[in-house]
């Protein structure tokens, strides 16, 4: 059975993602360990983690075509998405 869940920190590729078709359905936040007063955003994705890690690797190495418009758009929501979170994780956790 495969995996239908996906976990990226990268935000980039998030945005990626997000200009595809992929919904993200959840943003972990944790504290960063290496320095204070920063945070760690993991996207969680549904979705068949062996397809998502391919296209992960192709993401990286440049071997996929990447829409400008629609990328630019979805890095802001995502970025809005991200920031919202943290605010939040900041308020419940203090």
């Amino acid at each position: 059975m495969k995996q239908k869940y996906f976990r990226v920190s990268d935000s980039d590729f998030s945005a990626y993602l997000f200009s595809i078709g992929y919904k993200p359905n959840y943003i972990e936040i944790k504290e960063n360990n290496k320095s204070t007063n920063k945070y760690k955003a993991f996207v969680h994705f549904d979705g068949d983690k062996d397809k998502l890690t391919t296209l992960q690797e192709k993401y990286i190495n440049g071997d996929i075509q990447i829409n400008l418009k629609d990328f630019s758009t979805a890095r802001q929501e995502i970025n809005k998405l991200i920031n919202s979170a943290i605010r939040i994780y900041k308020n419940t956790n203090i």
